[in-house]
C-alpha cells in the first residue's frame, strides 16, 4: 500500500471520529442554555450597551465605518467595535426582541466551544508526541474532549452566555482559541523542518485583532502564546532558540496588543474608570491578590452559589488570623506550582498558568470595584477544567482498578455542572427573577435588593419595591443603598420616618440621590436654605451633570437665592458651549427657569437668543455668557 493511501485511509478513519466528537459538543454546549431563548432583557447594563445606545440602530454600509471609528467612544466606557457591531446586526434583523440577541449569544458561545476543543485537542496530541508518558497513555484526544465538555458545562459561563451584555466574551472567545491554534501550527511546522506557510502567522495577527476588537482582555493573548511555546519545547532543544526562530509569528502580536492598548488608554475610559483600588480596598496587595485568587479558585473547582456581582467589601482589608493564612497560603501554592510547572513543562503547571495568565487583567486592575465575576472566568477556567479531567485519568491510568472510576468521576462531574448551570440560567429570566435569587444566595449585599427595587418601580409597582427596600434595611440597618430609596418612597406616608432615613443615606451617597431628594424635602416644608446649603455642599468639588444643575438652580429659586440662580444658569449654557458646542442649545431649560425668577429682561434676552442661534455655542456668546 503506498503512502498516499493510507493518508487517505487514516483521514478516512480519523475525520468522522472528529467530526462526531464537534458535534456532540457542540450540541451538549447548547443544551444547559436552550430554556433560555424566550428570556428577555434585564436592568443590568442592558438599557446602556443595547436598549439606549443609538449606533447599533445604524446599520448600514455606510455607517459601518462609524463603528472602529475612535471618536465614536469617546463617551462610551468601552472600545469594543466588533460587539456593538453584533448588537447592530441582532437590531437590524429582530429589532428590540430578546430571543434573536440570544441565538446569536448561544451560537458564539457554541463556536467558543468547538475552536478550543480544536485547539486543545491539537496541543495536547502534539505533546504527547513530543514527550512520550506526558499524558495518559494514548488519551490525548480523549483528555482535550472532557476537558472540552466540562468547559462547555461550567456554571461560571452562565453570566457570560445568557447575560446580553456578556456577548463580548463569548464573541472573543473563538477568536483567541484561533489566534492560538494557528500559532501552534506555525510552531509545529518549524519544529517538523517543513516549509512554513506564512498564512499561519497571518491568520494569528488577524485573529488577534479581531479579538482585541471584541474584548480588551485579550491583551492577555503575548503571555498565553508564550506560555504555549514554553509547553511545547521539545526536551532537548534550547527553549531561547526555540522562541527565537518563531518570532514572525509572536511579534505580530505583541505590536497588536501594544498599539490596542494605547487605544484603549487614550480613546476609551476603560482604564479611567475602572479598578479605583485606594476606594474599594485599602489593605495589602497581597491580602487582595490571595483573596482573589482563592475566590476565583473556589468558582473554577466548586462553582455554586454563583452570583452576578461580588462586591469588593466582601473582601476584608485588614487580614484576620483566618483570612491572612488563606490567602498568604493560596499565593505561595500558586507560586509554588507555578514554578515547579514552568520547569517541568508538565500539564499541571500549563493549566495553573493558562489560568493565572489568562485571570490577569482582573487581578491587576479589578473593572468598576469587583475583584471576581462569572465572565472573567470564562477564558481562565479553561485552565482548571483541564486539570480536573488530566487528573481524573492520570489516576486511572495509574491504578487498573480505578480505569472506569475516572471516565465515571468525569461524566459525574459534568453532569451536575450541567444541572447547575441550567438552574442558574434560569435565573436570568426577568430582572426581577434574577436580582430575587442573588439575594437569596447574599443577603447580606444590599446592592441585589437596590437593582430589585429599581425594576419593581420601573414596572410601576411601588409596593413590591417598598418591601424590597423595607427588608434591606432590616436585614442590613448600615446599607445606605437601600435607605436612600426608601426615605424616597416613605416621605408620603411617614415624612419623618422618610426624612430620618434620607439622613442615614447620605453617607453612602455617591450618586447624590439621596442629598437631592432631601434637599428637595426641605425645599418643600419650608427649609429650601438648609435644602440648599445640603445639597452645595454635596457637589462642591465633584463634577456636576446639567441635571445636577439644573436641580440644584430650583432649589436656590425656592431658598430665594436669585444671584446664586443667576449663576447656575449661567453654568448650564457654558457648560452646554463647552462640551458639545454644535447641538441644539438648552434654551428650553433654561427659560423656564428665568421666567421663574421673574427677571423679564432676562428672560427676553434668552428669548432673543434663543431665536437666532442653533448652536450652544452661539447662544453662549449672544447672551455674553
Amino acid at each position: 500500500m503506498s503512502q498516499l493511501q493510507r493518508d487517505s485511509l487514516s483521514l478516512a478513519t480519523v475525520l468522522p471520529k472528529r467530526m462526531l466528537a464537534s458535534f456532540v459538543l457542540g450540541m451538549c454546549a447548547l443544551l444547559p442554555y436552550l430554556h433560555t431563548l424566550g428570556y428577555g432583557f434585564i436592568n443590568y447594563d442592558d438599557p446602556a450597551t443595547i436598549l439606549e445606545l443609538p449606533l447599533i440602530r445604524e446599520l448600514s454600509l455606510a455607517a459601518l465605518p462609524r463603528f472602529f471609528a475612535p471618536d465614536v467612544y469617546a463617551h462610551l466606557p468601552e472600545y469594543m467595535p466588533l460587539k456593538n457591531l453584533s448588537y447592530a446586526l441582532d437590531y437590524a434583523l429582530f429589532g428590540l426582541h430578546a430571543p434573536g440577541y440570544r441565538m446569536q449569544q448561544l451560537g458564539w458561545f457554541m463556536l467558543s466551544v468547538l475552536a478550543t476543543h480544536a485547539w486543545l485537542r491539537r496541543l495536547l496530541d502534539h505533546k504527547a508526541k513530543l514527550v512520550p508518558g506526558a499524558l495518559p497513555s494514548g488519551k490525548a484526544h480523549a483528555l482535550a474532549f472532557a476537558a472540552s465538555l466540562l468547559f462547555a458545562f461550567h456554571p461560571v459561563h452562565v453570566e457570560s452566555v445568557t447575560w446580553l451584555s456578556g456577548r463580548k466574551d463569548v464573541l472573543a472567545g473563538p477568536f483567541m482559541a484561533a489566534a492560538l491554534y494557528a500559532a501552534l501550527r506555525y510552531s509545529i511546522a518549524k519544529s517538523s523542518g517543513a516549509h512554513v506557510h506564512l498564512r499561519f502567522a497571518l491568520a494569528c495577527a488577524v485573529s488577534t485583532s479581531l479579538a482585541l476588537l471584541s474584548k480588551p482582555t485579550a491583551l492577555t493573548l503575548p503571555a498565553l502564546l508564550l506560555l504555549q511555546e514554553w509547553f511545547i519545547v521539545p526536551p532537548r532543544e534550547s527553549a531561547w532558540l526555540h522562541l527565537r526562530a518563531r518570532l514572525a509569528c509572536h511579534v505580530p502580536v505583541l505590536l497588536l496588543c501594544a498599539g490596542f492598548a494605547t487605544l484603549y488608554a487614550n480613546v476609551t475610559r476603560v482604564f479611567a474608570q475602572i479598578g479605583n483600588l485606594h476606594d474599594d480596598f485599602t489593605g495589602p496587595v497581597w491580602l487582595r491578590l490571595g483573596q482573589q485568587l482563592l475566590a476565583n479558585l473556589r468558582l473554577s473547582f466548586l462553582p455554586t452559589e454563583i452570583v452576578p456581582i461580588y462586591p469588593a467589601y466582601s473582601f476584608e482589608t485588614q487580614p484576620s488570623t483566618a483570612t491572612g493564612a488563606a490567602a498568604a497560603a493560596t499565593l505561595a501554592l500558586c507560586a509554588l506550582i507555578l514554578l515547579l510547572g514552568l520547569w517541568r513543562r508538565n500539564l499541571a503547571g500549563f493549566a495553573l498558568c493558562f489560568f493565572c495568565f489568562a485571570l490577569l487583567p482582573s487581578l491587576v486592575r479589578p473593572v468598576w470595584g469587583q475583584f471576581v465575576a462569572g465572565r472573567y472566568l470564562f477564558h481562565a477556567v479553561l485552565g482548571p477544567c483541564l486539570l480536573v479531567a488530566w487528573s481524573l485519568m492520570q489516576l486511572a491510568d495509574k491504578a487498573l482498578a480505578a480505569r472506569s472510576l475516572g471516565n465515571v468521576a468525569i461524566f459525574v462531574i459534568a453532569v451536575m455542572w450541567a444541572a447547575l448551570t441550567g438552574v442558574y440560567a434560569a435565573c436570568f429570566r426577568d430582572s426581577a427573577t434574577l436580582w430575587a435569587y442573588a439575594a437569596s444566595v447574599h443577603p447580606e449585599w444590599p446592592v441585589f435588593y437596590d437593582l430589585g427595587a429599581r425594576d419593581a418601580l420601573v414596572r410601576g409597582d411601588v409596593q413590591r419595591a417598598g418591601t424590597i427596600l423595607e427588608r434591606c434595611v432590616a436585614r442590613n440597618p448600615r446599607a445606605g443603598i437601600c435607605k436612600g430609596p426608601l426615605g424616597g418612597l416613605t416621605l408620603l406616608s411617614d415624612p419623618q420616618r422618610g426624612e430620618q432615613l434620607l439622613r442615614e443615606a447620605l453617607a453612602e451617597d455617591e450618586q447624590g440621590t439621596a442629598h437631592l431628594r432631601l434637599a428637595q424635602h426641605l425645599a418643600h416644608t419650608g427649609r429650601a436654605s438648609e435644602g440648599l446649603s445640603l445639597y452645595e455642599r454635596f457637589l462642591t468639588g465633584r463634577g456636576t451633570s446639567p441635571a445636577q444643575v439644573v436641580a440644584i438652580t430650583e432649589l436656590a429659586l425656592a431658598a430665594g437665592e436669585l444671584d446664586k440662580a443667576r449663576g447656575y444658569v449661567r453654568q448650564i449654557v457654558r457648560a452646554a458651549a463647552l462640551t458639545q458646542p454644535a447641538s441644539p442649545p438648552p434654551a428650553a431649560a433654561v427659560t423656564v427657569l428665568v421666567a421663574r425668577m421673574q427677571d423679564h429682561a432676562l428672560l427676553e434676552r434668552v428669548h432673543d437668543a434663543s431665536q437666532r442661534c442653533a448652536r450652544s455655542d452661539c447662544f453662549a456668546r449672544a447672551l455674553g455668557w
